[in-house]
């Protein structure tokens, strides 16, 4: 199966509408549920939008799904790095 440049364009603009539901989930003022899960959705969607990014058209989806397990890796890894150096770095 190949991944297709209107399957990757769907799934980019499903990550782009993810963002914009999340942040406006933070900015109302009215549902506190809204707000407790915009965070989470903003973030689903921004890492969509930015790993889909670095996916090429029309390859296969086994090779798909490792650049963007790939691109996932990454982010963690800097989180993790972030959250060991930022106690070391602060004193």
């Amino acid at each position: 199966m190949i991944l297709s440049q209107k399957t990757k364009d769907r799934l980019e603009k499903t990550g782009l509408v993810l963002c914009f539901a999340g942040l406006f989930a933070i900015l109302q003022p009215f549902w506190m549920l809204l707000y407790q899960y915009g965070f989470q959705v903003l973030c689903i969607g921004g890492f969509m939008y930015v790993a889909l990014g670095y996916v090429p058209a029309n390859v296969r989806v086994p090779k798909a799904v490792v650049l963007v397990l790939s691109v996932l890796a990454v982010v963690v890894g800097f989180l993790v790095l972030g959250i060991i150096l930022t106690p070391i770095l602060v004193r």
